[in-house]
Parts: structure tokens; sequence; C-alpha cells
């Protein structure tokens, strides 16, 4: 007790010199700092409260001393609270929704943004026919973003949102005195009750970007938006109830009727052209039911899946003309069969005075055969294919050349025909053909 003393004497130093310090407690501290026979840490601690006015005084039973006493007790340590707020945010949600709204003198609106878990993206854009508080806002968002959760079969969420007042509310922490407020609070726990677990933080506008921007397109005059977004009208607060109404359906057939038995039971009509038809207004009414806010993770999935097991929709498809893969030209069947010959030059004159060269290069392998030349003739021409090609790589099946006398001559298209090789000439002022 007395280190208690002289640590907060010393911690508050000019409160002890400038006031009357009245120290409550049950233990006889002024006869224990005045006995001569103390130790003599307790003497050092006796001088230094000399200089202080201090009384002590018997603790009597209060309340407030209960209360210190019960929380000095069982207050966890702060590094036991440390690691709680840690372990509870090292839980990571699946779901995650974004929520914020936006209001001006002419309108308001709201921004709401679910993530999945598959990494998808649903957004939804509310506008509202009824004037109303920013709070008010912020908590139609929070309704509207929690009703799609369940409905896209959420069991737990992360909401982010910008408002401190309604997050706080949400929390317990702010208490809400006006009654709509009140009421608003009480529906967002209701909806908040499905699921199984729900944590709500509070971030900066910079960082709730997407559903801010989606909210001030909301409240924006236009009346034009992108078809990915959907945007939904409440011609009424969430907390006024709506009055129920009895509808009566009869078992009348409409248009819809082949729709539905496609999308439900997988029935085509008989006629391959209305089948067809069907398939493609199909097709739009469920783009329309997206764009409207119906979405469920496997969605494209689900659609690919049942036209691919449905029967009737490969019968009257198109058939599929496109390769299975990207096609490739095929100029030569197997190794040296095909061979391109062109001569190059004049060069500068090497040993023996060569100042041309014969080139052959294959059309599959691109193997190239190349020999200098002294003079262009048709008997070095020759030469250089039953050398070069003939004798090293058996028969070719076809030489493409240029229109050369030293290759249109008759020895060079008799040697072709005793051999049968395939002479095909390329086209004049195009070199590229022949290799």
């Amino acid at each position: 007790m007395v280190l208690a003393l002289i640590t907060a004497a010393r911690k508050l130093r000019p409160y002890f010199q400038a006031h009357k310090i009245g120290v409550y407690t049950n233990c006889p501290l002024k006869l224990i700092l005045q006995k001569p026979e103390v130790s003599g840490r307790l003497t050092k601690w006796a001088i230094e409260l000399s200089e202080f006015d201090v009384e002590y005084l018997p603790r009597t039973a209060i309340k407030a001393q209960a209360v210190a006493n019960f929380v000095a007790e069982f207050t966890k340590s702060s590094i036991e609270v440390a690691r709680m707020m840690v372990e509870q945010n090292k839980k990571i949600f699946k779901w995650q929704l974004c929520i914020d709204g936006s209001s001006n003198t002419h309108s308001s609106g709201a921004g709401v943004v679910v993530s999945t878990p598959e990494g998808d993206s649903v957004e939804c854009a509310l506008r509202f026919d009824f004037k109303a508080t920013n709070n008010q806002v912020e908590y139609e968002a929070l309704i509207a973003g929690l009703k799609v959760c369940t409905f896209l079969g959420a069991d737990e969420v992360e909401i982010f949102s910008d408002s401190q007042v309604v997050v706080n509310q949400v929390l317990d922490e702010y208490q809400a005195r006006d009654e709509s407020m009140i009421t608003y609070l009480e529906l967002a726990k209701e909806l908040l009750k499905r699921f199984k677990e729900y944590r709500i933080v509070h971030i900066p506008r910079e960082e709730n970007e997407q559903a801010d921007a989606l909210a001030k397109l909301a409240s924006a005059t236009i009346n034009i938006w992108p078809k990915s977004i959907s945007m939904i009208r409440l011609l009424q607060p969430s907390i006024v109830k709506s009055k129920e109404v009895g509808a009566v359906f009869g078992e009348r057939n409409s248009w819809i009727t082949p729709i539905k038995e496609y999308l439900v039971n997988d029935v085509l009509p008989s006629d391959p052209l209305e089948a067809k038809r069907l398939k493609y207004r199909a097709t739009s009414l469920a783009h329309k039911t997206l764009r409207q806010g119906f979405y469920w993770p496997t969605l494209f999935a689900d659609a690919k899946r049942v036209a691919a097991r449905c029967e009737a929709c490969q019968k009257i498809a198109n058939n599929i003309r496109q390769p299975p893969e990207l096609l490739q030209s095929i100029t030569s069947p197997w190794p040296f069969a095909m061979w391109g010959i062109d001569l190059i030059g004049p060069m500068p004159t090497a040993t023996g005075g060569a100042k041309h060269a014969i080139v052959a290069v294959d059309y599959f392998t691109k193997w190239v055969e190349a020999e200098p030349l002294v003079h262009i003739t048709e008997a070095n021409t020759i030469s250089f294919v039953k050398k070069n090609i003939m004798y090293r790589f058996g028969i070719p099946n076809t030489i493409i050349t240029d229109n050369g006398t030293q290759f249109d001559g008759r020895k060079f298209r008799e040697l072709c025909d005793k051999y049968g090789i395939n002479n095909y000439y390329a086209s004049p002022t195009h070199p590229q053909t022949n290799g």
C-alpha cells in the first residue's frame, strides 16, 4: 500500500504539492510510517511523503469503492485484451458488403456492393422517391445490402460503411434517440440475426469509393445509367409497413409459359425455329433478371451445364464449323521432299573466281545446301542438284525454282522427267516462292 501511495505521489507530484490529499485505506499506514523500528526503505518513503499534506482516513463501505475493487480484481490485462482483438481481426469473412448513402436537396440514393466468395461483385444502386436524412439513407443502404446478402445465401458477412453513426448504433456504442432511427436500428438488427456471424466496420470515405460512386449516381437527376448496374427505386421507407393484398393467379397460359418450361424443365417447343427463338428469349430474360439484382454465384456455370445437357438444344443448334485449334499450313508432307532452289549474286570475287552461289532450302526442315559458282550454267545447276540433293537426301518429290534459263532448260527438264521429280516454277517477280 505504501508503494502505491509513493508511486502516486511521484506521478502526481504537482497535485500533491498544491492540494491536501486524503488517502482512504483500511491499513494503518500512518502508524506504520511513524514507527521508529521501520525498515530503511519505509523510512525513506516516510521522509519523501512528509513534504506533502497527506491525511490518512478510514475507508467506508461505499458503492464506488466496491466498483473499484471489482475492476481491479477482474479486469483483464492489456496483453490479454490485445490478444483477443488480434484473434477477432484474424477472422476472414468470405462475403463482404460495402454500403454508402448520398442525399441532396433534389433527391437521395444509396449504393450497395456485395463481394462473393468466388470473387464476383454485385452492384446495386437505390433511388429514393421520398425525403430522407443522411442517417436514414445510410440505414436504407444497410437494410438493402443485408437483404441482397440473404437472398444470395450468405451465412456470414463483413460490412463496411463510412457512416460513424450507423456503425456505432449497430454496435450499441451510440444510442438512437429519434423514433425513426430506433425503428431503423431494430429492423437492421432483425436482419443481422439471419447471419451466423457478422462484423461491421467503419472505414474512411476514400476506402469506400465504389459504393460512394453508386450512391452519387443514384441520387443524381439523370435517368441514364450503365446496364450492368441494377437500379432499384424505393417509393417509401423500409420501416413503413405496406398493406398486404391477396393476388389471384389463373392457370391461363401466357407468353412467359414456354420460357418458364424451358428454364425449369428444359422443355423446348417442337418447332425448331420457335425453339431457337425461345433460347434467345430465355437468355435475354436471364440477363434482364441479373440486371434486376437476382443473382447466385453459379449462375453462368449452371446455364452452361444446362445447355450442354439439353438434347433438344444440341439438335437445333447451329453446326460449329470452327476447328478446335488454329490451322497450320503444311507446305511439305515429310522431310527433304520439297526443295526451293535459287541463285544469289554477284558477290565479291572469292578464291577461284567464284562470284555467285546456288542455294537450296528444304521446306520441311529448313535445311540449307549452298555451293559457290564461277559461271551460272545449266550444267552447274544439274551437278548441284545431283551432288547436294539427290546423292545426299534421295530423290525429292518437288523442286521449286524461278524462271531462269538454267532451270528452264531442256537438260534440266529431262533430269526431272527421268527421276520423276515435279518441277514447279515460281511466279515472275516473286522470289519468295522458291525458298
